[in-house]
């Protein structure tokens, strides 16, 4: 692996450097200004294999190519290259953040990103902090919050313009890449067209980012995470509503029985409307694992999402629990509780457990295992059709219930990541010049396949104003949800 092969786009103006064009470890981008030397550098994942294998983040075992990217930063900055080095944060995941203390360390930086970004980042480095002797607590990271709406930094020869995101984590950010001397490009988050129900209109205003942004001129370069590509849109996080309300109404369900819904905590959609549902319902919404409950007391603060009513009648004894390891991470709450270790997690025979949160392939093989035990254990075991058949559990069990059944229509867990429909509707607003849209995290460019769900032909037309392009939204998606679905797909989260 060499610098060359990191190149991903260059023209007269700018080059970018990035090994996620190949789905390789964490997410990091590098922009190059060829005229004058400076560089900005958008997201930081350097060091996340490390993290995956629950080392130090801090100081990780880099693999060959985080060294060959590491060179190439050292290199990029001994040239012109003004102080500090300013880097763009697209959200708070580890694999977008876990090499912040790294470039930290050995470079002069100033971090630019939400302030639910800086939060989780603060939230690591703490947890590292605790674990590790060597972090000083004056190991002060310098980092300028961007209000989570429309705006713009002028940096150097670079001007940012920043606007908000649709993904499972909120406050995401996207940014339109400029230079003063005439290169446009869209660097969008990880993204989804679908919102929750939680931050209503956050469809709309990505999209007018995005539409405003290119000012009715095309964009030199797109890039998009292309991570998911297939058939469809992803689900928003008001999926698991239906299924659980069935849950609850069940004559089966004990009455003082609980529901284990694990999955990952930054998705405070997710945990809002489980504790909407909560409230409802008469039940407690109990979050199990530092992380979820960490997570749940920072959206509360934010008003994100509903106080627990405190119920005092004996007969609301049912809990609603929220909990971390869904793919049997390290230290997380419910492998633990698999082994009796969790501090707030116990499982007992009456437990109901539903799998809100698809496995990631990585984990397929560990996790699956662990959902295999935990049918052992618990009373019911409450999952979608695709998660069942990708972990390999047959839909004959009489503890197994199937999402689907359910529910009567497919059932399918939410995701941050867009599908090929998703990235049709992202390129009809982002006109861009030769076809320069570029997929990273995926092995190769991103093609619908011959029997995809849905090919709206409108898609196809030329989009002139904001208007036009939200009433295509909005179409596109009413008559995905208005399609029967086909025998659903094993996915990638």
């Amino acid at each position: 692996m060499t610098e060359q092969d990191l190149i991903i786009y260059e023209n007269e103006l700018i080059r970018i450097y990035s090994p996620n064009i190949h789905k390789a470890g964490g997410t990091i981008f590098i922009y190059l200004h060829k005229p004058s030397g400076q560089v900005i550098i958008v997201d930081c994942g350097i060091g996340f294999s490390a993290h995956k294998m629950n080392k130090d983040i801090t100081k990780p075992d880099l693999t060959e190519m985080e060294l060959v990217i590491m060179r190439l930063i050292r290199d990029l900055i001994r040239r012109r290259n003004p102080k500090p080095i300013d880097a763009l944060l697209t959200h708070g995941h580890f694999d977008h953040i876990a090499g912040v203390e790294i470039l930290s360390r050995e470079f002069e930086m100033m971090w630019h990103g939400s302030p639910t970004t800086e939060a989780m980042l603060n939230r690591s480095r703490h947890a590292n902090k605790r674990s590790n002797e060597e972090i000083k607590e004056n190991s002060k990271i310098k980092f300028n919050p961007l209000k989570a709406e429309y705006g713009t930094l002028n940096l150097g020869k670079f001007v940012i313009k920043y606007f908000p995101t649709v993904h499972s984590i909120p406050e995401t950010l996207s940014f339109i890449v400029e230079t003063i001397d005439g290169f446009k490009g869209l660097h969008m988050a990880e993204f989804r067209t679908k919102e929750c129900s939680l931050f209503p209109g956050l469809s709309d205003k990505m999209f007018r980012g995005v539409t405003a942004g290119a000012e009715g001129k095309e964009y030199d370069v797109v890039l998009f995470d292309a991570l998911r590509s297939e058939p469809g849109i992803s689900r928003s996080e008001d999926t698991i509503e239906k299924p659980i309300e069935k849950i609850l109404t069940s004559p089966d369900f004990p009455e003082e029985g609980a529901l284990i819904l694990p999955f990952i905590s930054s998705k405070v959609g997710q945990i809002g409307i489980i504790q909407k549902i909560a409230n409802r319902h008469g039940c407690t919404m109990f979050p199990a694992g530092r992380a979820m409950a960490e997570m749940t007391a920072y959206a509360r603060s934010k008003g994100w999402i509903e106080e627990q009513i405190k119920f005092t009648d004996k007969k609301f004894k049912r809990l609603l629990i929220p909990c971390t390891g869904s793919q049997n991470e390290p230290g997380a709450a419910l492998p633990r509780a698999l082994e009796g270790s969790a501090r707030d997690l116990c499982l007992v025979p009456t437990d109901w457990l539903f799998m809100v949160q698809c496995i990631i392939p990585q984990y397929k093989d560990t996790a699956g295992e662990m959902y295999r035990n935990i049918l052992r254990r618990c009373n019911r075991f409450v999952a979608g059709y695709s998660d069942i058949k990708h972990i390999g559990l047959h839909t004959g069990n009489n503890k197994v219930i199937l999402a689907d059944k359910l529910i009567g229509e497919k059932f399918e867990t939410s995701s941050g990541h867009g599908r090929l429909g998703d990235q049709k509707l992202l390129k009809a607003a982002a006109p861009c010049k030769n076809n320069n849209y570029i997929g990273y995290q995926c092995e190769e460019e991103p093609t619908e396949p011959a029997d995809a769900e849905v090919k709206p032909s409108e898609i196809e037309k030329p989009i002139t104003t904001k208007s036009e392009l939200l009433t295509l939204v909005d179409n596109y998606i009413t008559s995905l949800n208005q399609r029967n679905m086909a025998e659903p797909r094993p996915r990638i989260y």
